[in-house]
């Protein structure tokens, strides 16, 4: 029973349209965007990894965008990565919905 159990467990979430932009979620706060780029670029080029801050506190909110510069990467880092533990933590990978806001504050928080 526990290996059905297991085996349910880690049927593919619902990932979302393919795109070149993922969303990484339930990541650890302290993690950085040269660790996500260590993590994701073995599946593609990256054009942007963006980790949003908490506008009050300035911390990472725990998930970040990351984007690919062709659909068949982000694919494939979807598949590869979902899942996976970072700092302890098991991430979930899908695609994301839409781009992240452009504002100004953005550049700020990549920094």
């Amino acid at each position: 029973y526990y290996n059905e159990y297991k085996s349910y467990l880690r049927m593919p979430r619902n990932v979302g349209r393919p795109n070149v932009s993922i969303f990484v979620r339930n990541l650890p706060y302290e993690v950085n965007s040269r660790e996500l780029e260590d993590i994701f670029e073995k599946y593609g080029h990256l054009k942007d990894v963006y980790i949003p801050l908490d506008y009050h506190t300035r911390e990472p909110r725990g998930f970040a965008y990351i984007q690919f510069e062709d659909t068949k990467h982000s694919e494939d880092a979807v598949r590869a990565t979902d899942g996976i533990k970072i700092r302890g933590r098991e991430i979930e990978v899908c695609f994301a919905e839409g781009d992240r806001k452009k504002t100004r504050s953005n550049d700020e928080e990549a920094r």
